[in-house]
């Protein structure tokens, strides 16, 4: 993991950590992980259109977060272990469909994603049907009604708060790592 992604994803799970209050307990945890997936899809420059088709598709491979390959994984993707590509993976786990890449947490599992996108050169535009018919025709699914489910999915993430949040949370996180850094260089 590279600086730059270390601090968006730290400044993205102070956001998550952070964020706003909703209803219930579950639509906490499928709201706030939404969110850290859109925030880190951001972060990582993808538009807004595209972050939250990232959002749909976590939700639509885990169960809103819910299915077993992302609770004992943190495998929010469905993501099989890569042969040839490089990944954030740290190993294996084998669920009832089959063998899947196990991740340390929500944030690798993410950025492992856009690591698919980018080792097959997926195009991000703002264009969502486009992004995923190419998701698509790279080989991601195999399923012929895939679009349909992905494209169908609501994502359950409020945008609206995502700014502020990320400017206001984001600029103390670089605080206190800029003067971590400081304090240890100098100490």
């Amino acid at each position: 993991m590279t600086v730059k992604s270390f601090l968006y994803t730290t400044f993205a799970f102070i956001c998550y950590l952070l964020a706003y209050p909703v209803a219930s307990l579950k639509s906490v945890i499928v709201s706030n992980h939404s969110l850290l997936i859109y925030l880190i899809a951001r972060c990582e420059g993808y538009p807004k259109s595209i972050a939250l088709c990232l959002v749909k598709q976590a939700q639509l491979e885990s169960g809103n977060f819910t299915s077993n390959g992302f609770k004992s994984a943190s495998n929010a993707f469905g993501m099989k272990q890569p042969r040839k590509r490089p990944t954030l993976s740290v190993g294996t786990i084998q669920l009832s469909e089959g063998t899947f890449a196990r991740f340390s947490s929500l944030s690798t599992s993410v950025l492992d994603r856009i690591m698919w996108d980018r080792y097959f050169n997926i195009k991000i535009t703002s264009n969502p049907e486009k992004y995923m018919n190419d998701v698509i025709s790279k080989g991601y699914a195999q399923d012929g009604n895939y679009f349909n489910k992905w494209f169908d999915q609501k994502p359950k993430v409020d945008t609206t708060l995502a700014g502020p949040i990320s400017m206001f949370y984001g600029t103390i996180a670089v605080i206190i790592i800029l003067v971590y850094k400081t304090k240890n260089n100098y100490a």
